[in-house]
């Protein structure tokens, strides 16, 4: 399970930060939630349960880690950042494997958006 590798990873360089994935509790999840809105910590490392009905206006980055299943999961995903008119930032970390998936991204992406051509 790759989300808890990174936020192992994350955490032996000393990150503080919360997890949230789909085997936890509801309860331990809305534990989570409640903590991060509160700005308790900074980073939240999630799987796609976070994805979507959060309204956390305070989100400025989203970094995908791996690519969604589909762009409507992925443009969810994205959709954490950019609340109530903000311009914030989302990354989507590309490699060879996922090529195919990066022309659906790319296609999807809104106006003056910048896609890297590596």
């Amino acid at each position: 399970m790759f989300y808890k590798e990174l936020a192992n990873n994350l955490k032996v360089r000393q990150y503080e930060l919360l997890l949230i994935h789909g085997d936890m509790e509801q309860a331990e999840r809305n534990k989570v939630i409640t903590s991060f809105k509160r700005k308790e910590v900074a980073i939240l490392v999630a799987t796609d349960v976070a994805a979507r009905g959060l309204d956390i206006p305070h989100v400025k980055t989203v970094v995908n880690y791996d690519i969604a299943r589909d762009i409507d999961t992925h443009t969810h995903r994205i959709g954490r950042t950019g609340r109530a008119g903000e311009n914030e930032t989302a990354y989507t970390l590309v490699t060879d494997e996922d090529k195919e998936f990066a022309g659906h991204l790319a296609r999807n992406l809104g106006a003056n958006q910048y896609v890297s051509k590596k």
